[in-house]
């Protein structure tokens, strides 16, 4: 999967990537999350496991540097709250002061063994 947005100048932009698939995460099991992401520009920006609800309360941030070198990302995740079955990925694309490209591809979330 690839995903690509063209960030406009100085607007905070989140996008989810779920699109409704099933969004369950559950209590005390691990995830493994891993994704390539880089940026036409240099730009920190955020990555979030969430509740894809009000008041939108993340599970796991995760600060990225992006950069025009594409980087990878991994991680294993334990959902330390109650099951939540509307989570969302969220990419915090925004509030940058120069119009931005953002490429994430081969984003897998799955279940740890």
């Amino acid at each position: 999967m690839a995903l690509q947005r063209k960030i406009p100048y100085l607007v905070y932009f989140l996008f989810s990537v779920f699109n409704g698939s099933d969004t369950t995460f559950f209590f005390e099991l691990s995830y493994e999350i891993s994704f390539d992401y880089q940026a036409d520009k240099a730009v920190d920006l955020g990555y979030h496991i969430q509740q894809n609800y009000d008041p939108y309360g993340q599970y796991l941030y995760e600060p990225l540097n992006f950069t025009s070198q594409k980087q990878h990302y991994s991680t294993e995740f334990t959902m330390t709250d109650p099951t939540d079955d509307n989570v969302a990925c969220v990419f915090s694309c925004g509030g940058v002061d120069v119009p931005l490209t953002v490429t994430i591809t081969n984003l897998t979330i799955k279940k740890s063994s």
